[in-house]
């Protein structure tokens, strides 16, 4: 009966622990969902930036404004590439944290079930 008993306390630790990482990797989804939120947000803006830019140099008439307007259009295309970049990169990060969120729940599920068999019909039985 101890030793039923310990092994039984050695098993919740160990699936304490399991649902410990699982928070931790729901943790980091998160910081990852609102890092891609905030890169989106910055791309909106450079796309009004941007639009508001033309707007305002189509009432201009001279080629030199044109050429400042077409350099900075580049540059802030630029900006935009990178922001989406950044952007693919935290899904990659996202998706790399769901695989390793299912798969801590799967050890939780193979731990819990080893548990219920252990409590059911003892040690020798649920190996």
């Amino acid at each position: 009966m101890k030793i039923r008993t310990k092994m039984s306390l050695s098993f919740l630790i160990i699936i304490m622990a399991l649902v410990g990482m699982f928070l931790i990797n729901v943790t980091k989804l998160q910081e990852i969902e609102n890092t891609i939120t905030m890169r989106s947000d910055n791309y909106e803006e450079l796309i009004f930036l941007e639009q508001k830019r033309i707007d305002h140099t189509e009432v201009g008439d001279s080629s030199q404004k044109l050429s400042e307007v077409a350099d900075e259009a580049d540059k802030r295309t630029e900006k935009m590439c990178f922001a989406t970049q950044e952007i693919a990169s935290g899904m990659e990060e996202t998706s790399a944290s769901i695989e390793e969120i299912n798969a801590t729940g799967n050890q939780i599920l193979v731990l819990s079930n080893t548990l219920l068999e252990e409590s059911k019909y003892g040690t020798e039985y649920a190996i």
